[in-house]
């Protein structure tokens, strides 16, 4: 069931990515604020992956809705020649905006790691933090 227009943009909540038809033109972004009333002001936009602000005024967008938060998901696999592995699990929360890490591996018993692999899944590690 779609939502009319004001359910929508009175439900907006900093951070959520929304999609919206501006003058015929579809346009993504973060929602980041309503500059004026939810009638007749404007929802502000952050482009996705730039720091550009759009601000588009409300009753011109002919159609609105919250795209779904999704959160991202990658698997690297640091493998040495004796055959111990590293499984490092890395997810993104676009919703929160934040990292996080699993660490897994062949042995289990994560003292028993030792060489390159390791250090190159510390390197990866420390440079995904900063």
């Amino acid at each position: 069931m779609k939502k009319n227009k004001a359910y929508v943009i009175k439900s907006l909540i900093e951070g959520q990515s929304i999609k919206l038809v501006y003058s015929g033109i579809s346009y993504s972004g973060i929602f980041k604020e309503i500059d004026g009333d939810e009638e007749d002001g404007s929802i502000i936009l952050k482009a996705i992956d730039s720091p550009i602000m759009l601000g588009f005024e409300i009753p011109k967008i002919s159609d609105i809705e919250i795209i779904p938060v999704m959160n991202k998901k990658c698997d690297v696999i640091f493998r040495n020649q004796d055959g111990q592995e590293l499984n490092l699990e890395i997810t993104y929360s676009e919703e929160k905006g934040t990292l996080g890490f699993e660490i897994t591996g062949n042995p289990e018993n994560m003292k028993e790691h030792n060489g390159f692999h390791v250090t190159l899944s510390n390197i990866l590690i420390q440079a995904l933090s900063e």
